[in-house]
């Protein structure tokens, strides 16, 4: 049908140190699909794929919740109601199928009311696919599943700046299991109208075999795939597994029987083509034909196979840059209308500034992370990982026995940091989340929220302003989930001084 696309399965294992897994487990899943979407094109098999993933799991255990054509208001309670029925002991899956959009190196999961422009919109009208995981991990029970069918076509409307093609490959943490319908950026079969999409439809006949581990399923699911589709569709894979799980167990196992795993972390296994993965960098490049992304590409593989390409690309690209600064006669422009803001958009504007940098500083908090735990041991300088005695984790860098630079942060009760760390605090840039589900994106100083930032509570309201010690101190936005707006001057989380004329 031509629809593209991506479908990505995250398994996270949380096993407590000395601990083996239950005889018995409980299994508890959330299904969504969404079809009738009211300002983006309607999808033929969402809904359908959803029903038919909903009674293939009750038949093998698993108590579901289904969820069809659901509001953003609706996915969001959802999910956090998901999140409250797991527990320790109990395998957790969420499923999606619908719209699903790549921004900034996060996968947006599109409600059926979303109204939805360019990528600036996404984090107001969309679900961020990480919520659905941060609250899965946040239960800290033995197994979670995420399996996510999104469409890989890009929905937003033409000519809009939008968010790229395909889904964002994301590091996995030890102990995942990640699974695609195919390699990133390549195209998914939707299947045909009525019925279901060509991966859902597989893997629905490969959970019905029982005395298959969760590998053999997915392998099963994808080499049905290939031969469906002629080899067009290659299904991609990255795992990292401790003992086995069986969504069927063969004779007389257990429904929810897992084996007990060593407690050493295994060592991830990952099927991960790295010429794929290169050639997709390649095509990548080609296709923008701009500088950087030829420079991306050579500072991502400095001896692939097309690197004398892309330096000669780079040098010719280079040669049309210095010949467009040849000097030329004046020419007289009138001078640019300025721009005029209301209030609200001027501290609006100041906050999505800062939110994207602090997006953008997540990345290479991960990376320094994933350096980390491969480097290991708690040296005072350099890449490792650090306990505190309160029993927080840190993974990242270091230097003169502290945290600085870019690092991951992990608190036991289930906070999150991902970005920049200075003198042992937070310092610069970066995303916090909390265990309740709120976030905080945007500037930091000695450990506390100030600056500029955007604060996703989790009853739905939005605060975009300015912050000191924590607080809401400076000019401010707050949005609320009824579409009520307060904007104004803050003190101390309060409302003092609302704006003359309240623009939005």
């Amino acid at each position: 049908m031509g629809i593209v696309r991506f479908v990505a399965v995250a398994f996270a294992l949380l096993l407590s140190a000395g601990s083996a897994w239950a005889d018995t487990e409980r299994r508890v899943a959330l299904i969504i699909g969404n079809d009738s979407y009211k300002s983006l094109k309607r999808l033929d098999n969402g809904v359908n794929d959803a029903r038919a993933m909903a009674a293939e799991l009750k038949a093998a255990g698993f108590e579901t919740v289904l969820k069809t054509n659901a509001g953003r208001k609706e996915m969001h309670a959802a999910v956090t109601e998901f999140g409250g029925k797991l527990a320790s002991g109990s395998v957790g899956l969420f499923y999606y199928a619908g719209h699903g959009i790549q921004s900034a190196d996060k996968n947006f999961l599109i409600p059926v009311d979303a109204d939805l422009q360019n990528e600036d919109d996404l984090d107001a009208d969309a679900i961020d696919a990480g919520k659905v995981m941060r609250a899965m991990e946040a239960a800290r029970n033995r197994l979670n599943i995420v399996i996510l069918d999104a469409c890989r076509d890009n929905p937003l409307p033409k000519g809009s700046r939008s968010g790229s093609r395909g889904l964002a490959v994301i590091p996995a943490p030890t102990g995942t299991f990640v699974a695609y319908a195919t390699g990133p950026g390549k195209v998914a079969q939707d299947g045909d109208r009525g019925s279901n999409g060509v991966y859902t439809g597989e893997l629905i006949k490969a959970l019905r075999e029982p005395g298959l581990r969760i590998e053999e399923v997915f392998k099963k699911a994808g080499n049905a795939v290939m031969n469906k589709t002629g080899g067009k569709q290659v299904p991609w894979t990255q795992a990292s597994l401790q003992g086995d799980f069986y969504f069927r167990p063969a004779g007389a196992a257990p429904v929810a029987r897992a084996e007990p795993a060593p407690v050493a972390p295994a060592p991830a296994v990952s099927t991960v083509d790295p010429v794929a993965v290169e050639m997709t960098y390649w095509q990548s490049a080609e296709k923008a034909g701009t500088l950087s992304a030829y420079q991306a590409y050579a500072k991502k593989f400095p001896h692939g196979q097309f690197i004398d390409l892309a330096q000669a690309k780079i040098a010719d690209l280079r040669k049309q840059q210095q010949a467009s600064v040849a000097p030329a006669a004046p020419v007289a422009k009138p001078a640019p209308a300025p721009v005029v803001r209301s209030e609200n958009d001027e501290v609006k504007f100041l906050v999505q500034d800062a939110s994207r940098r602090a997006r953008a500083v997540q990345p290479k908090a991960i990376e320094a992370q994933r350096m980390g735990v491969a480097n290991g041991g708690n040296p005072a300088n350099g890449y490792g990982v650090f306990v505190g005695t309160g029993g927080d984790r840190y993974e990242g860098e270091k230097r003169d026995g502290k945290r600085n630079g870019y690092g991951v942060n992990v608190w036991p009760e289930g906070h999150r940091f991902e970005g920049e760390w200075r003198d042992d605090k937070i310092n610069g840039l970066g995303a916090f989340f909390f265990s309740s589900g709120s976030r905080w994106e945007g500037e930091w100083k000695d450990g506390k929220r100030s600056g500029y930032g955007i604060f996703f509570y989790k009853d739905g309201r939005i605060y975009e302003g300015e912050a000191r010690n924590d607080d809401w101190n400076g000019r401010g936005v707050m949005t609320y989930a009824d579409g009520r707006v307060e904007a104004g001057i803050w003190r101390d989380d309060k409302l003092v001084q609302p704006f003359a004329v309240a623009g939005r």
